[in-house]
């Protein structure tokens, strides 16, 4: 089965042109699209809006080659009308960079017949018009959404994008040809209770993470690097900053413990524009802002630290949640979000009732003092397994084929 992959980008460290945008999302497609192309019967291309790229193999995968002059092939009348009406409509987008999506967009539509099947990743600008174009011409595949962007208020997006997001999304789970999938019973909710929808055209696909605790390098110190002493305890919080990831008050809450020995690590890009505010609390011996880290490192962390602190707004599936406890790590994470329903399982998480700091403050408390069980922690999260998940993933896309 020949499928076409359609996203904004993925991240594969080890190639070129694929290794600047870090982020859950762009590792979770990476891992999708590289653990489909692992079968033989399987034959993958993939199309990205943020790397211009040549040609060439990567593993089992054929990336499609988007260059400069390849794109001016592309270039419509049309497009470049569309993108001036809409260019003030979106937010922090433009003229140049809408530009660039629907041309694109031209290339993906102007190829997608040669495959059986699509998948598209996201419901935003730079999809719009290849979800549309797959809608009026009965293209099979699955469109996969990694979140709910219309109901973020975080993200503060234009009234145009949250209208079109709810479109396409609504009109994707009417199609005879396309395939709704969600990462996590939170979001199918309340895509369903928002929309008015009908749950038969959507399935519910979570995340898996890809780590073996096998092959993990130990001979990193995690404590020996950032001098912390051994007998300490260290808050782990992974994510890039933003304002949906909130680790501002991550680091409010912390600054309420009354625990000196104990110590708050952040991992991801960006979180060093905390360090101001971390020695205007006077935290700066005790909160670590290490920025970017390889993939590769992360275990470490997790295999270093007491507990993962997630205190974002709004979060799909969250990731590090499941890799922090396949190896062991309890985590705390407020109540609401949309993770919680799948990955929840006999108490391995800490859940916090109310968005109130001192509320946050008080279970980071008691998860450090609780005794949690590490091989409970552990299987908890068995279900998330790459070959059952990807297994899902094959059976989808088989389906919206036939």
């Amino acid at each position: 089965m020949k499928i076409l992959v359609f996203t904004s980008y993925l991240t594969i460290p080890s190639l070129k042109g694929f290794n600047k945008n870090q982020s859950g999302f762009g590792y979770m497609v990476a891992n999708i699209t590289l653990g489909l192309a692992k079968n033989k019967s399987l034959n993958i291309n993939v199309l990205t809006q943020s790397n211009f790229t040549k040609a060439g193999q990567h593993e089992n995968l054929f990336i499609l080659k988007r260059s400069f002059t390849k794109m001016l092939c592309f270039l419509r009348f049309n497009s470049i009308y569309s993108a001036l009406i809409e260019r003030n409509k979106y937010k922090k987008i433009g003229f140049g960079r809408l530009l660039l999506y629907k041309i694109t967009c031209n290339y993906f539509n102007s190829i997608c017949t040669q495959y059986d099947v699509v998948h598209i990743h996201g419901v935003s600008p730079y999809t719009f018009d290849a979800i549309d174009y797959c809608i009026k011409n009965k293209i099979k595949g699955v469109v996969t959404i990694h979140g709910i962007n219309y109901l973020n208020r975080s993200i503060g997006l234009s009234t145009l994008q949250k209208e079109k997001e709810k479109y396409f999304i609504k009109k994707i789970t009417e199609s005879e040809n396309l395939t709704l999938s969600v990462i996590s019973n939170g979001i199918k909710k309340r895509v369903i209770e928002s929309l008015n929808l009908k749950p038969n055209n959507i399935e519910l696909i979570p995340n898996f993470h890809d780590f073996n605790e096998a092959n993990v390098d130990r001979t990193q110190n995690i404590k020996t690097k950032y001098n912390i002493p051994k007998s300490s305890k260290i808050i782990l919080s992974v994510g890039n900053y933003s304002r949906n990831k909130n680790q501002n008050q991550l680091i409010d809450a912390f600054n309420l413990l009354n625990n000196n020995d104990t110590y708050l690590i952040l991992v991801g890009t960006g979180t060093e524009n905390f360090l101001n505010s971390i020695e205007k609390k006077n935290l700066n011996q005790r909160v670590i802002a290490c920025g970017q880290i390889a993939k590769k490192d992360l275990p470490n962390y997790y295999l270093s630290s007491d507990v993962l602190a997630v205190t974002s707004i709004s979060e799909g599936f969250g990731l590090p949640m499941i890799e922090a406890l396949f190896f062991g790590l309890p985590v705390i994470t407020f109540k609401d979000i949309d993770a919680v329903e799948d990955i929840f399982d006999n108490n391995n998480l800490m859940l916090v009732e109310e968005r109130t700091t001192k509320c946050y403050a008080k279970g980071i408390e008691k998860a450090l003092n609780k005794k949690w069980d590490s091989k409970m922690l552990k299987n908890s999260v068995r279900k998330f397994d790459a070959n059952t998940i990807l297994s899902q993933y094959q059976k989808t896309l088989r389906k919206s084929k036939t």
